[in-house]
């Protein structure tokens, strides 16, 4: 919970692989259930690391590589955004943003689950 909460600005960054379908959408829905106003969320594209279901793999070394060497840029321009030196839009829900969010994600919450009671 969030003490003192007064319609205080909410950001929320989200780390992804390639893109972050409509965390967006669920974070808004997670805070407006508290009364809470999200206004802006970002992304921030990070090594894949998920390898639980067929399809998906950790990204080669050069992606990797590109990846986190771009992160930085990408925080400090989120950080400039925030404090309203730059544009908003830094958020990135990807291709096939609805099939990732309603159908892949809880497939991923399920196999997760399903490993740590397994593992």
């Amino acid at each position: 919970m969030l003490d003192g909460y007064k319609q205080h600005s909410v950001y929320v960054i989200c780390t992804c692989g390639d893109d972050c379908g409509y965390t967006n959408r669920i974070m808004q829905r997670a805070l407006a259930a508290k009364e809470w106003r999200l206004n802006e969320c970002y992304s921030v594209t990070m090594p894949n690391n998920y390898i639980l279901m067929k399809g998906f793999d950790v990204d080669s070394k050069e992606v990797e590589k590109q990846k986190l060497a771009a992160a930085p840029e990408r925080l400090a321009t989120i950080i400039a955004t925030i404090r309203g030196e730059k544009n908003r839009g830094l958020y990135r829900p990807g291709k096939f943003a609805g099939i990732k969010t309603s159908l892949i994600n809880p497939l991923f919450i399920k196999l997760h689950s399903e490993k740590q009671l397994s593992g």
